[in-house]
């Protein structure tokens, strides 16, 4: 019986208790347990496509292999299945659900009050005076520094 773990490659802690996430555009590898009796390799599938080349039996430690690196960028819900072989034949795994989640963006740089008026009048120079913190916001109170 051939089991599925996606691991990512950061952190090779195995994913299960609940749907397994990766951040779009990281590495990670796909893990089974195999006894690799009658087999000649092991194939990944994900959403019904091959992914990479054929694992050779010979890869098996302890009884596991582990897939190349892999990268995915499409987002969303994505099924994996890993295949064990042979001259008759290939024998799926169970389906495991994943799902490749986007990348957060950086945060802005922190938010500059200015009078609306004041942008016609061409080049000044601005002072900040003092910075307020609400928990979650921060901004900075500015003033026109006549000259």
């Amino acid at each position: 019986m051939l089991g599925v773990i996606i691991a990512s490659v950061l952190s090779v802690a195995p994913l299960v208790s609940q749907t397994p996430t990766v951040q779009a555009g990281q590495a990670f590898v796909v893990r089974s347990v195999h006894d690799g009796i009658d087999t000649i390799g092991y194939r990944i599938r994900i959403d019904g496509f091959q992914v990479g080349a054929d694992i050779p039996v010979s890869t098996l430690v302890e009884s596991m292999f582990t897939s190349p690196v892999l990268v995915m960028n499409t987002r969303g819900s994505h099924v994996v299945k890993v295949c064990a072989f042979n001259t008759e034949g290939e024998v799926a795994s169970p389906a495991l659900d994943f799902t490749i989640i986007g990348a957060l963006p950086s945060a802005p740089t922190l938010p500059v009050i200015v009078p609306a008026t004041s942008l016609a009048e061409g080049p000044v120079e601005w002072r900040a005076y003092a910075v307020l913190t609400v928990p979650t916001v921060a901004a900075t109170i500015i003033q026109k520094e006549n000259k």
